[in-house]
């Protein structure tokens, strides 16, 4: 499962708990800084590690 566009603190932690597989969202950069900080995937997602 996706979501689209979580971009506060608390979306992107109930987007976590839920079980989300990815996101989509046009904040990219803090987005991508709160996956490296609070989930341990062992992977980037995406084709390009986006």
């Amino acid at each position: 499962m996706y979501v689209w566009t979580p971009a506060d603190e608390e979306s992107r932690q109930l987007t976590a708990a839920g079980g989300a597989d990815g996101l989509i969202t046009d904040t990219p950069g803090p987005a991508r800084r709160w996956v490296d900080t609070n989930c341990r995937t062992g992977h980037r997602a995406g084709p390009r590690g986006h």
